[in-house]
Formats: C-alpha cells, sequence, structure tokens
C-alpha cells in the first residue's frame, strides 16, 4: 500500500500518483478520473471512453478488449506493464 498526501491546490485540494501508480494504469497528465464515494472509501476510475477519448492510447484499449483474459497464465497487463518499464 502506498500513501500519499492530500495538498491544497488553489481553492480545492489535490493528490499526487506515484509514477510507479500511474505507470501501472497507463494514467498521463490531463487525463480525467471519476470519483466515487462508495460505503467510506474513494474510488477512481477512468472517465467514459467518450470524454476521455483523445488519452486512450493503443494499449489502454488492448487492455480494455482483453480485461479478465490469461494468456500462459500471465494476465496481459503485466506483460505490457513490464514492457513499459525496459
Amino acid at each position: 500500500m502506498t500513501e500519499i498526501k492530500i495538498d491544497r491546490w488553489g481553492r480545492g485540494l489535490a493528490i499526487t500518483l506515484p509514477e510507479d501508480v500511474a505507470r501501472e494504469f497507463g494514467l498521463a497528465a490531463g487525463q480525467i478520473l471519476e470519483i466515487e464515494s462508495r460505503e467510506g472509501e474513494l474510488l477512481l476510475r477512468r472517465a467514459g471512453r467518450a470524454s476521455d477519448a483523445g488519452n486512450t492510447t493503443v494499449a489502454d484499449e488492448i487492455l480494455q478488449a482483453a480485461r479478465g483474459r490469461r494468456l500462459g497464465g500471465v494476465a496481459l497487463r503485466d506483460l505490457i506493464g513490464d514492457g513499459r518499464r525496459t
């Protein structure tokens, strides 16, 4: 588990995602996320496809199509993540 600090940004509050977390989920500066409160926890997820279509990468589209599928026991997300680190 990674801890992050909440900072003030203008009249609002901001969090900074660690680079490894952003890379793992294919997030980039300017990308729109949705935030939801559910049972006392905060959930972040990519905004609907129409609103962030300009920020969608080919890797994101492949991951979306392959969600829940495995190749030789390895998740496609893990294979792509390993490729980003090299």
